[in-house]
């Protein structure tokens, strides 16, 4: 299972992947371990020396966080304030640590977490987070793959994604 859908595609692509699904839609939170004023988390970044989010280089959170700030209408006032972290979990640590004062990261950290506030953001302000399970050709004749996948497919793994902070499929 994966949040980089080109890496999931390229598999599928070039005939390695036997099975091949979107499962779930990632979605992005602002947070901040000090704010008290959550009903507009776009003012919190407004008002943020600081801001955290994952490199859009290499994390599919970072390009959507990114993508949320340009349609918003932000990126131009704070991207001399933007601080990247090599993934999710290193941005949720700058703004839980006081290293940012807020960050912009998925809803699924932020519950694991469980501190701090957050404001989630509409999803019609970013790209949709794919989430794909796929099974690779390799993993085909492995019993607890097959076993996986069919975990994933029933009601009891939808139930656990939203759960997780995650949309369901």
């Amino acid at each position: 299972a994966s949040a980089d859908v080109l890496y999931a595609e390229k598999l599928r692509g070039t005939g390695k992947a036997v099975y091949y699904r979107e499962f779930a839609r990632g979605r992005l939170v602002v947070f901040s371990a000090r704010s008290k004023d959550y009903r507009d988390g776009v003012e919190v970044l407004r008002n943020s020396e600081r801001i955290a989010l994952a490199s859009p280089r290499h994390a599919p959170y970072g390009r959507s966080a990114v993508a949320f700030l340009k349609r918003a209408g932000l990126y131009e006032e704070v991207r001399h304030r933007l601080l990247y972290g090599a993934n999710t979990a290193q941005a949720l640590q700058f703004a839980a640590s006081g290293g940012a004062d807020a960050a912009v990261v998925p809803l699924s950290l932020v519950l694991h977490y469980g501190k701090g506030r957050f404001w989630e953001v509409p999803r019609n302000l970013y790209p949709p987070i794919r989430h794909t399970l796929v099974l690779t050709s390799r993993g085909e004749g492995k019993r607890s793959a097959r076993e996986f996948l069919r975990f994933m497919k029933g009601e009891k793994a939808r139930q656990l994604v939203e759960k997780h902070g995650f949309g369901a499929m």
